[in-house]
């Protein structure tokens, strides 16, 4: 069935080429990871998607004239060590996976609808803050800023907004009508999950010639209930991040506060953690605390080396019969990418994380984490996009 489908948006894709300009692009991404945990275990995988999702995709435009045009986007993504679609599911069998949007550029600006990430997430044709707040563009397992921070989903039912740019200036406005089913829900068999998680995000960008500043700020609205039939507390998170180009390199300053961060679709090591405790979260609440974020990028020729620390403090708060939580994160990351052209390149990269709190080796390992927050993890692999 979805070949059929493939076949069919291709053909229709060919077939208005008349009307519209049309584009078929994507990005394979394959390599080597080795992950070492603190109690021993090693762990070898080939895996996809290290550095840059695997993806390919539709993007369609047509020029309506006076500053005026019709963008569709359709991308699906790839698993390339064995050729599966990725974000779907038996329940949600997704085809264009990553993102689904029709848009209308305007003078005044850009309105877009359909599935898509967020403001402040790192994918898809309306990310305005994670995708610039880290030179490991969110990517490599712990080396990006996803080790220590929240958010980077996807969202259906969206609706989007972008100002046009105004010396270096540009606002972005978003809403989902219904997230339940765009990453954002806790589903568990024995409790109906509700009706409409909502989702309104904003974000303001500056870039100029050698600053760059990124800000964002997204609450979702929770209908979901946990598995004692308790309403999940609302979620907010605010983020900020800092760019300065020295001639010698390139250094980011990145922090963000969250409360209440909830079990939700990005594969950070808090996602992992709420869910060996969530079945047993009977106070409706989530994650409360911040993130900080340091670090620098120096090109010379074709080769970029990189490095960030990260440092998470945050609580949790998930039974009225048992202590709350008190965790931090530490995680040390060194890159190097060599660009063999401008669309292929080599990567190899190196992350150590370690827990404080709560996340130290006794209660680590008696929530069953010890093998997530205490670990080193080696990547290395290629990318190529078309």
């Amino acid at each position: 069935m979805k070949k059929v489908l493939v076949l069919s948006a291709l053909t229709l894709a060919m077939s208005s080429v008349y009307a519209a300009n049309v584009q078929i692009y994507g990005s394979v991404d394959t390599g080597i990871q080795i992950v070492h945990n603190k109690n021993g275990d090693t762990n070898v995988s080939m895996e996809p998607g290290q550095s840059w999702g695997s993806r390919w995709g539709i993007l369609a435009t047509e020029d309506l004239g006076n500053g005026y045009s019709v963008i569709a986007n359709l991308q699906s993504g790839i698993a390339t060590d064995s050729g599966e679609t990725l974000y779907t599911s038996e329940e949600r069998d997704r085809l264009f996976s990553r993102e689904t949007s029709l848009s209308m550029k305007t003078p005044y600006g850009t309105v877009g609808m359909g599935r898509f990430g967020t403001l402040s997430g790192s994918v898809g044709s309306y990310s305005m803050w994670a995708g610039w707040a880290d030179p490991f563009g969110t990517a490599y397992l712990d080396a990006g800023i996803q080790a220590t921070m929240y958010g980077f989903g996807r969202a259906d039912n969206s609706i989007a907004y972008l100002s046009p740019t105004i010396n270096g200036w540009q606002f972005g406005a978003m809403y989902s009508f219904d997230a339940t089913d765009g990453g954002f829900n806790v589903d568990y068999d024995s409790v109906d999950a509700g009706d409409k998680n909502r989702l309104a995000n904003v974000a303001v960008t500056y870039f100029g010639e050698r600053f760059a500043m990124q800000a964002a700020v997204e609450q979702i609205y929770w209908e979901n209930h946990d598995a004692y039939n308790v309403r999940m507390d609302d979620t907010t998170d605010v983020g900020l991040s800092m760019q300065y180009d020295f001639d010698w390199a390139k250094i980011w300053l990145t922090g963000q506060y969250m409360k209440n961060a909830q079990l939700f679709g990005n594969h950070s090591v808090l996602t992992d953690l709420q869910g060996k405790t969530s079945l047993n979260n009977d106070t409706g609440e989530g994650i409360t605390g911040y993130a900080l974020a340091a670090a620098m990028k120096k090109s010379v020729g074709k080769n970029d080396f990189l490095a960030q620390v990260q440092y998470f403090d945050g609580k949790y708060d998930y039974s009225t019969t048992a202590e709350e939580l008190d965790m931090q994160r530490y995680v040390l990351s060194l890159g190097y990418i060599y660009n063999l052209s401008k669309s292929t390149w080599f990567y190899t990269v190196a992350s150590h994380s370690w827990g404080g709190g709560d996340w130290k080796d006794d209660r680590v390992e008696e929530l069953g984490m010890q093998d997530r927050v205490n670990r080193t993890v080696l990547q290395f692999g290629i990318n190529t996009r078309f």
